[in-house]
């Protein structure tokens, strides 16, 4: 699995990943650090211009009407190759419009999973 950690806030950045990551990546996992308003641009972008061979996504972003449309294209215009989403706060209480479109995306065959339980490389543990 790709892992990536940003630190920046540069939208434009996830246009540039993007287009560099190459096709036989198949599993990637995206840890924005900032939580200001510009991830969801940076994981927009990402998934508006990545390749559509992608079995695992996983982002550190909270479920909202907006992602979730967004992820829907990025499965729509896909292969189906997407098997698992991961993001965060799955325990959110969605409205109406979020549950469907969750639905539609699990109805696609697709595991929504916590980003933290693909694997836990991001979680820092007293030793």
């Amino acid at each position: 699995m790709l892992n990536v950690s940003i630190f920046s806030q540069n939208t434009k950045l996830g246009e540039d990943l993007a287009n560099n990551i190459p096709i036989n990546i198949s599993k990637i996992s995206i840890y924005y650090h900032d939580p200001n308003p510009n991830r969801f641009l940076l994981f927009k972008e990402f998934l508006e211009n990545c390749h559509n061979k992608f079995e695992i996504i996983n982002l550190n972003y909270i479920i909202d009407l907006k992602f979730l449309k967004v992820v829907l294209n990025y499965i729509e215009g896909s292969n189906n190759s997407l098997k698992i989403l991961g993001v965060t706060k799955l325990d959110k209480n969605l409205n109406d419009e979020e549950s469907k479109l969750l639905n539609r995306i699990k109805a696609k065959g697709i595991k929504i999973m916590e980003f933290n339980s693909i694997h836990d490389i991001y979680i820092y543990k007293d030793i």
